[in-house]
């Protein structure tokens, strides 16, 4: 099936799921881009959709709390 969003509402849903998971795991910002190996700044902009590296992405998305789950919702979130 074909998903009809923008990549700008992509880029902003999985900023959002990736904020979520690391909320609900209570794990700040700063420890998050710590364990990723990226900057803060890098992070809150992927959290907020405003644009990232696939290198960002992959490192965040690897770090995140409930890896591998996070991961998987947000791949199958668009069905």
């Amino acid at each position: 099936m074909y998903d009809h969003r923008t990549s700008e509402e992509l880029e902003a849903e999985l900023g959002e799921q990736l904020r979520a998971a690391r909320v609900r795991n209570n794990v700040s910002q700063a420890t998050l881009a710590k364990q990723a190996g990226v900057a803060v700044t890098a992070l809150r902009r992927l959290e907020l959709g405003q644009g990232a590296t696939v290198s960002t992405l992959v490192s965040v998305v690897w770090a995140s709390p409930g890896f591998p789950d996070t991961f998987n919702n947000m791949m199958c979130s668009g069905e």
